[in-house]
């Protein structure tokens, strides 16, 4: 068993190919791509004449946006990487509509992680309606507005997967999604707003913020502060809309596996009953602050 790959340890996500049965064959082909990938590596430091190269690269900094697809429907992914602050936040089409891995969230944020190939709302919100089809603004965009300095992002849904439909299949209900990520040192502030051209009601608006955290305490003015073995992350929410949030620790079941390791808290924001009247707008605000360990000591002990 030690030399086995640790695919299937505690808290670690797998899509549904990789099943037990195929546990050797997927241990043999890592190894034979790790040769191959090493081969490769000598032979270009060789050309290139390095010699060395340090333990831990010194990377620049990062904040752009780069579109997969123009056209009717647009895809692309927005890449951040300002201090502590990281991410890639897709807007594209995943395996199925609502499946986490492939939501428009900031994957790699220190502390967020979605659960693998599980349909959630893990950093991007989900709308059931009155007659109980869920919808997600995913499956691409109508709209993508990168912003010019690479440090916020708007995109826009007036179209929407249905979860449990398929890929590619999208709805119209008659209300408009848009939402713009903006970053501000080490925050990212994420900000939705619904609007309607005629009376619509959303039975129920959820977002999951999955955390690798495994302590969550009161942070500074009324946020969350979440803590685990990345960065310590605060949330914040404020906005029009009211927002209940609860929190849920989840054992070593699907919903809390990811790609690198448990995810044992999940931290949910909900509203029911959302009334859209005809032309009103309605908006709520998720802020999320990586902070250092000098930092969360500080607010933790004020």
């Amino acid at each position: 068993d030690r030399h086995m790959l640790s695919v299937f340890a505690p808290g670690r996500g797998n899509y549904a190919y990789i099943s037990k049965e195929r546990e050797w064959q997927q241990t043999v082909g890592f190894f034979g791509k790790a040769l191959m990938a090493h081969d490769t590596l000598m032979r270009v430091l060789a050309a290139e004449k390095i010699a060395s190269f340090p333990a831990s690269p010194n990377l620049t900094a990062v904040a752009r946006f780069e579109f997969f697809r123009r056209g009717d429907r647009l895809a692309g992914v927005w890449v951040v990487r300002q201090g502590a602050l990281r991410f890639a936040l897709p807007i594209t089409t995943g395996t199925k509509p609502g499946v986490a891995d492939y939501l428009p969230a900031p994957h790699g944020l220190p502390g967020f992680a979605a659960p693998v190939e599980q349909v959630l709302p893990a950093g991007a919100s989900f709308y059931e309606m009155a007659d109980g089809r869920i919808l997600v603004a995913g499956d691409g965009a109508d709209e993508i507005v990168p912003g010019k300095d690479g440090r916020s992002l708007r995109a826009t849904w007036r179209r929407f997967a249905l979860v449990g439909g398929k890929s590619g299949e999208l709805i119209e209900p008659g209300f408009q999604v848009a939402v713009e990520w903006r970053v501000d040192g080490a925050s990212l502030q994420r900000t939705e707003t619904l609007t309607s051209s005629s009376g619509i009601t959303i039975r129920r608006l959820a977002m999951t913020l999955p955390s690798t955290a495994g302590i969550q305490s009161a942070g500074a003015h009324g946020a969350t502060l979440l803590v685990g073995a990345d960065a310590p992350l605060q949330v914040r929410v404020s906005g029009d809309l009211p927002i209940a949030a609860s929190t849920e620790w989840v054992g070593d079941e699907p919903r809390g596996r990811g790609a690198r390791g448990a995810i044992p808290l999940h931290l949910t924001f909900a509203t029911t009953d959302l009334a859209l009247q005809p032309g009103q707008s309605r908006t709520w605000v998720l802020g999320l602050e990586v902070l250092t360990v000098r930092t969360t000591i500080h607010r933790a002990t004020r």
